[in-house]
């Protein structure tokens, strides 16, 4: 990829087995990743297509009691393992939101600081049409983070099968979000760890 942006090679990996690396994820190596692409103590933010939480939980850890993870999902069984986890972990700042996979969310304009869209805008019919709204939601400040797995270079699948990074990226920007930083990180992906490519925006004036 070409353009102005900050890249973050790969640092130091911690390898688990297989068995012990999802919860390990959730508890402190996602906390660490999330802190990397943007997340700050104090953040409201939404976890888009959040399946069993392996992301909205170690969100919650980041943003602390004073920020809120909304964690939404089509799928109730998925969003009942989450509610469950942050029960059993003490974690009261996850709020699960059940939607039909069509925007708008049930949420206030510019009321939140990050969107994490990870490893789901393959499964996304009109992805124009739910990056405008995540530039709804965003106050002026706010960063949009995705993960565009299953997209020609990681796996392809779905809906971003035949298209590059560079090709999410472009997309993205026409929905006048900007690229702010470019990160190649180990990750998790249906409960094993990965490398993947996220890229972090923030939305354009």
């Amino acid at each position: 990829m070409n353009g102005s942006f900050m890249e973050t090679p790969v640092r130091g990996v911690t390898t688990l087995s297989s068995e012990k690396f999802p919860d390990a994820w959730e508890h402190w190596l996602g906390v660490e990743f999330l802190e990397i692409v943007g997340l700050h103590h104090g953040d409201r933010v939404l976890d888009f297509g959040a399946g069993p939480g392996h992301y909205s939980l170690p969100a919650a850890l980041t943003v602390g009691r004073r920020g809120a993870v909304y964690a939404l999902d089509t799928n109730h069984a998925r969003l009942r393992i989450i509610r469950d986890k942050a029960r059993h972990r003490g974690i009261r700042t996850i709020t699960p939101l059940l939607v039909d996979g069509e925007p708008p969310a049930p949420l206030r304009e510019a009321s939140l600081d990050v969107v994490l869209a990870f490893d789901v805008m393959h499964l996304v019919t009109d992805r124009t049409q739910w990056y405008r709204e995540f530039w709804r939601l965003l106050h002026p400040n706010g960063c949009l983070t995705v993960y565009p797995k299953h997209c020609k270079d990681d796996m392809p699948l779905g809906g971003l099968a035949d298209c590059t990074i560079a090709q999410v990226r472009a997309e993205v920007e026409r929905c006048d979000f900007r690229l702010r930083s470019f990160h190649r990180k180990h990750l998790c992906h249906d409960e094993s760890q990965v490398q993947g490519v996220v890229l972090s925006f923030h939305k354009g004036e």
